[in-house]
């Protein structure tokens, strides 16, 4: 790891898609957009694990549903699938701030004001960056 690592509190991805009305046509695509918009897989990565979580949790009720319920249903879509991929998921989505744990189980952000509650966490989060990214600037310009 590099030493400038350290200082990095929080990293934000937020990817622009190309907009294509073939591609969101379908449920899968639509997910599948979402999904690397929100960089919650790379665009080179062959793993499709996470569009069947992400898809799973948007059917979940608002109480959500815990790592073992969300397992049970991925069975169903696959032939094996382990806990530990499901969990590894779904704390990577936790500490992006796209899933929320409410009172032992997980779910969007938000529940089904999962579209809202994640523009405004990521306005809310860009704002805080380029505060500090402009006041750092701002004392720059003032010693040259």
């Amino acid at each position: 790891m590099i030493p400038e690592g350290r200082f990095i509190k929080k990293e934000i991805v937020l990817r622009e898609l190309e907009k294509s009305n073939e591609e969101v046509s379908t449920r899968k695509s639509m997910i599948r957009k979402v999904v690397l918009s929100l960089g919650l897989v790379n665009p080179k990565e062959s793993r499709t694990l996470v569009f069947d979580i992400f898809e799973i949790m948007l059917r979940l009720s608002e109480d959500g549903a815990n790592v073992a319920d969300i397992h049970s249903k991925l069975t169903r879509m696959h032939e094996s699938v382990s806990v530990k991929s499901v969990y590894y998921h779904i704390e990577r989505m936790l500490s992006k701030g796209i899933v929320e744990k409410v009172r032992g189980n997980y779910r969007l952000l938000g529940g089904k004001n999962f579209g809202t509650e994640i523009k405004n966490m990521y306005k809310r989060e860009t704002d805080e960056i380029l505060s500090t990214v402009e006041q750092i600037l701002r004392k720059l310009n003032n010693e040259y």
